[in-house]
């Protein structure tokens, strides 16, 4: 909607826009037998790792508890898997087909002012809020470990046009904006109680537990800044040119949170051996076949600063000599910072 204020002196504009979208998913989960849970669980004690005990039996609750979980279907029978304590025909992993959702969503207002000063003078400002929520990944295991991101932006420009007499003409744009992007799960301590790490099967034996967690958070906060002039100016046979561009961004850069909640690996590494068998095993198959890895970086600050600008000046004659032949002089700087 926009229109006059005040008749040839003053107008408006604004918008308001919207989206709110539902995110299908349409992935296979692999989640543990109740067979293999429990035979886990007795090998755990008769190798004498009591302590280890809690952890699985909450691995194995999350997995229980999955959207879905329920109508899980046999998939992979012990025996494939290495594992020969249960029964021949066992089934060690089911499956079952998640179709959670996740929402994504956007709200924009956006504004601006005109203003006719005079005969000489132009003035504008524009202001724009820009409210998002995006659903990255979705965990089919539990909404916990869901990868979000809320990405507010804000902005705002001003601009001045004034004419200096019948030849010479300056403007001026100032605009300033802040962007969010942070990526982690809807609330890192919930998921981080949930589970304390990343599990992941290198075979794909078991679904991820953690979802992406040991990426997060990631992403950055970035405020930027920039004005820019430029001066016109004709002299008889001469159209000068001048400006001037200064641009500046502060970053606060959060991709140092990679691996610092950590990440948990079963695999193989020699024929014959699988990554549930180690699991099944507690972290180190007896065949020395397949084992287990953890990650985890501590950094100093999840977040670090960064901070970039550019500077740019313009200088320009171009010259009438004769009305079929002008000659352009021009000179260019442009200074980059080192981050």
């Amino acid at each position: 909607m926009g229109g006059p204020i005040v008749k040839d002196k003053a107008f408006f504009f604004v918008d308001q826009e919207g989206i709110r979208l539902l995110i299908p998913t349409n992935t296979q989960a692999r989640i543990p037998s109740p067979e293999f849970e429990n035979a886990t669980i007795a090998n755990l004690q008769n190798l004498g790792l009591n302590a280890s005990v809690p952890f699985y039996n909450n691995i194995f609750n999350l997995y229980n508890n999955a959207s879905g979980a329920s109508r899980a279907k046999p998939l992979i029978d012990c025996g494939s898997a290495g594992i020969t304590d249960l029964p021949a025909g066992d089934p060690c992993v089911l499956a079952f087909r998640s179709t959670v959702g996740q929402h994504t969503d956007q709200w924009i207002l956006a504004s601006r002012l005109d203003f006719n000063l005079g005969s000489n003078d132009r003035l504008f400002i524009h202001g724009e809020m820009d409210c998002g929520h995006q659903g990255y990944f979705t965990d089919p295991i539990s909404p916990l470990f869901n990868l979000v991101s809320n990405q507010p932006e804000e902005q705002g420009q001003i601009g001045w046009t004034h004419l200096l007499g019948n030849n010479k003409v300056n403007s001026f744009r100032g605009t300033l904006q802040y962007y969010s992007a942070i990526f982690s799960p809807p609330d890192m301590t919930k998921a981080l109680q949930a589970f304390p790490s990343t599990l992941y099967f290198y075979d794909s034996s078991l679904t991820t537990l953690g979802g992406m967690d040991s990426i997060a958070p990631s992403g950055s906060n970035i405020t930027q800044y920039q004005f820019v002039d430029d001066f016109s100016w004709i002299h008889g046979n001469h159209n000068l040119k001048f400006g001037l561009n200064f641009y500046r961004s502060d970053i606060g850069d959060y991709g140092f949170g990679y691996l610092s909640s950590g990440f948990l690996g079963f695999f193989q590494y020699l024929p014959g051996g699988s990554p549930l068998s180690a699991f099944y095993n507690g972290g180190f198959a007896p065949d020395s076949s397949s084992g287990d890895l953890l990650g985890k970086v501590f950094p100093t600050s999840l977040v670090q600063p960064f901070a970039l600008y550019r500077l740019v000046f313009y200088a320009q004659d171009e010259w009438r000599i004769a009305n079929n032949l002008h000659l352009t002089l021009a000179l260019r700087a442009d200074h980059s910072s080192n981050p």
